[in-house]
């Protein structure tokens, strides 16, 4: 996907290749607002909290992605971003610290993370990891559609910095298949009725 600078760019060369891209998102959100704040506020400070959510994440899932260029690409795939993990500061629980995980990713390594840049000393059971969850082959076969279905899942790793794809078992298409039987039955019977009624009428006109 190319994104061509200047509006007259377009008039001018042809798109080979697009993509679409389906954001599927749970996640948790939280912002923090004064006493005085009014309930528009509050809800502009939980979107700007999930914008600026969804592109640290998307930054970290990109600068842990390794592209290989004569990888064979696949028609549809889906990209599973960090999740989050909140931990309270202890002098003030209101004033909450946000990190990300990738999958192989546990409380610990939040916890050196907050040691290394904030300098907090916390143990792992004060860091909520399980707001958010990483999904697995079969809640995403659950919540795309059949046709929709991917052929792999890509994951990021903080560890390797590489891509891993997890095939997905086989789809079959039992559903599609039971349709078109149905459609030959149905019309196997109109046929039969019509060459019924075929013989009716020559028989009425003999």
């Amino acid at each position: 996907l190319k994104i061509l600078g200047e509006k007259n760019d377009l008039d001018n060369r042809n798109i080979s290749s697009f993509c679409t891209i389906d954001l599927i998102v749970d996640t948790v959100a939280k912002a923090a607002v004064p006493s005085k704040a009014t309930v528009g506020q509050a809800i502009d400070a939980v979107k700007e909290h999930i914008i600026r959510s969804l592109c640290s994440r998307a930054e970290l899932h990109y600068e842990s992605t390794d592209v290989i260029e004569d990888e064979p690409k696949d028609r549809l795939a889906v990209h599973q971003l960090p999740r989050a993990a909140y931990v309270s500061l202890p002098s003030q629980w209101a004033i909450v610290f946000t990190d990300y995980l990738f999958e192989s990713d546990t409380a610990n390594d939040a916890q050196q993370s907050f040691a290394e840049f904030l300098n907090l000393k916390i143990s792992e059971s004060d860091i909520d990891v399980n707001s958010e969850r990483h999904l697995d082959g079969n809640d995403l076969l659950n919540m795309l559609n059949e046709d929709d279905r991917p052929s792999r899942v890509e994951r990021s790793s903080s560890s390797t910095s590489s891509l891993s794809s997890v095939m997905l078992p086989p789809i079959r298409k039992a559903g599609r298949v039971a349709s078109l039987n149905y459609y030959f039955l149905i019309a196997a019977l109109i046929a039969l009725l019509s060459f019924v009624v075929y013989l009716l009428m020559i028989t009425l006109s003999s």
